[in-house]
C-alpha cells in the first residue's frame, strides 16, 4: 500500500464530511483508519454508515490525545504500513484531486520526505475565509521554503504526506497542544532532501469552526499555546541558525518570524485579562527571538486597542 489516511477522530460533528471527502478521491487506491480517541459520541456508527472496505475502525480503550495530542499522533504511527501517510482530522476536507497530484509528485520528487499542499481555511459553515495563492509546484530546500511559503501558507497538520519510514523514525516535535507541532516537524524533514509545494490549486480545506483546538480561545488554552510558541520560537531561532546562508540572509529570515510572532503574541496578550498578561510577558522574555523591548512595543499597541474599543462604545 502506498498511501493511509489515518484519522485520529474525537468528534462527531465533521466526521461524515471529513471521511466522504477522503473515500472520494480520484486516485483510489489507499486506505482510511480511523481511530477513535475513546470519544463519548458514537464514532462508529458513523463509520459504520460506509461501506467502502477501505475504512477500518479501531478505538483506544482510553483517551490519549486530551492528554497529550503528539501522543496521540505517535499512537497513530502504530498503525502505518504505508510508503506515505496522511494524518487527516475530524473536521477537515480533501478535494478529490488531492491524492492523484500528490501521488504525482512523489514519482518526480521520489527522495523528498515531506510534500504539502495548498489550503483554504473554511468556517463551521464551509464559508472560505482564506486561500493559499496559487505557485508552481516544485521541491525547495529548506531555506527556501521559511524564506519565501512558509510565513505566507496556512499551516495544519492534514494537508501533508510523510514518507512513512523518516515519521516513524523521528516522530513528531512535541509542543503542548501540539501548538506548533506540524510546523517544526515539517521544518525536520524538509532539513535533508527539501519539501514538495503543490501550489497550482487548493486541495485542502483546514476548519476553524469554534471546537478544534486552533480556534479554542479560553484564557486557559492561550496561556498553554503562549508558552507553546514561546518553546516553538526558540527552537526556531536554533534552525535558522543552522540554515546554509550568509549571515544577512539570516537577518531577513529571522525578522520575517519575528514580526509573525509579535503579531502572534500580541493576540494573546489581547484575548487575556490583564491579570495573566505577565504569564505572556515571562513567555516572550523566554524566548531569544525577541528584543528586551518587546512586550512594552505589545503592551501600548494592546493600550491604543483598548482605548480605541472604549471610545466607540461610548460613542
Amino acid at each position: 500500500m502506498k498511501y493511509q489516511f489515518i484519522l485520529p477522530a474525537y468528534k462527531q460533528t465533521y466526521l461524515k464530511k471529513a471521511l466522504e471527502s477522503i473515500l472520494s478521491q480520484t486516485y483510489r487506491n489507499f486506505e482510511v483508519i480511523v481511530i477513535d480517541d475513546a470519544s463519548p459520541e458514537d464514532l462508529k456508527s458513523v463509520c459504520n454508515d460506509f461501506t467502502d472496505t477501505r475504512l477500518h475502525y479501531y478505538k483506544n480503550k482510553v483517551n490519549i490525545g486530551g492528554k497529550n495530542l503528539c501522543h496521540m499522533w505517535e499512537h497513530c504511527l502504530k498503525y502505518a504500513c504505508s510508503e506515505y501517510l496522511i494524518l487527516a482530522s475530524d473536521d477537515d476536507i480533501f478535494e478529490p484531486e488531492f491524492l492523484q497530484l500528490a501521488d504525482k509528485y512523489t514519482q518526480i520528487y521520489p527522495t523528498a520526505n515531506i510534500l504539502r499542499c495548498n489550503t483554504r481555511i473554511i468556517s463551521g459553515e464551509d464559508k472560505i475565509e482564506k486561500e493559499d495563492s496559487a505557485f508552481a509546484t516544485s521541491l525547495f530546500t529548506l531555506t527556501e521554503y521559511m524564506d519565501i511559503y512558509f510565513p505566507k501558507q496556512v499551516r495544519c497538520i492534514a494537508n501533508t504526506l510523510y514518507k512513512t519510514s523518516w515519521i516513524k523514525k523521528h516522530g513528531f516535535c512535541e509542543y503542548d497542544l501540539a501548538w506548533h507541532s506540524d510546523n517544526m516537524t515539517a521544518f525536520m524533514a524538509a532539513k535533508d532532501n527539501g519539501i514538495v509545494l503543490i501550489g497550482e490549486k487548493v486541495l485542502f480545506n483546514f476548519r476553524v469552526s469554534g471546537i478544534n483546538i486552533s480556534s479554542i480561545n479560553s484564557t486557559p488554552s492561550i496561556l498553554r499555546k503562549a508558552v507553546a510558541s514561546s518553546l516553538f520560537f526558540s527552537d526556531l531561532n536554533n534552525v535558522i541558525k543552522g540554515l546554509p546562508v550568509n549571515w544577512i540572509k539570516r537577518k531577513i529570515i529571522k525578522f520575517k518570524y519575528i514580526r509573525s510572532a509579535r503579531l502572534l503574541f500580541f493576540s494573546y496578550a489581547y484575548n487575556v485579562g490583564f491579570i495573566h498578561l505577565t504569564t505572556i510577558f515571562k513567555s516572550i522574555y523566554a524566548n531569544k527571538l525577541f528584543e528586551w523591548w518587546t512586550p512594552f512595543s505589545i503592551l501600548l499597541k494592546l493600550s491604543i486597542c483598548i482605548l480605541k474599543s472604549y471610545k466607540k462604545s461610548k460613542v
